[in-house]
């Protein structure tokens, strides 16, 4: 999937804004001016939250109490639209081609994202679980039917972690 459009209402310093993209789009700008918070907006969308932080207040423009995320895809003439709105509360409302949805999962798959972070550059140094996950998510990009059997390895662990 290709993202066409991205908008983003009250996400980081962001009040309304709006990019398109087209075939390779260079993303420019001086030092503090948003770029990686496109970025992370495009990651947010995808996973539900940032790469930078779990906490959802230090993405809501300061003075609101909600942002919004919007993106239009394309992928060989099949378009969906796409839109994720967390609050300060705590509420997230996800929506795929005008469907609510309870789950981030179908967002997930159609706009897959992996971030690599100056943080990832340290995988050697980190631990075995964090390396694990950069793995996982190599693998369900290629394999996105491998998320079902995560999920239900994780679940099983934990079972067994609670049992233990």
């Amino acid at each position: 999937m290709q993202i066409q459009e991205l908008i983003l209402t009250n996400f980081r310093k962001f009040n309304n804004f709006k990019i398109k993209f087209s075939n390779i789009t260079v993303i420019a700008g001086k030092n503090g001016s948003g770029k990686t918070s496109i970025l992370e907006a495009i990651y947010t969308l995808s996973r539900g939250y940032s790469f930078n932080t779990r906490q959802i207040n230090p993405l809501i423009n300061i003075g609101e109490s909600e942002f919004t995320i919007f993106a239009k895809l394309n992928n060989n003439n099949n378009t969906h639209l796409i839109g994720l709105a967390k609050s300060s509360a705590g509420n997230t409302k996800r929506r795929l081609d005008h469907e609510n949805l309870n789950s981030q999962a179908p967002i997930l798959d159609k706009l897959p994202v992996l971030a690599i972070t100056a943080q990832r550059f340290n995988l050697l140094k980190q631990p075995a679980s964090i390396r694990r996950n950069l793995l996982d998510w190599g693998v369900y990009y290629q394999e996105p039917g491998f998320i079902k059997y995560l999920q239900g390895a994780k679940r099983v662990l934990k079972q067994r972690n609670i049992l233990l």
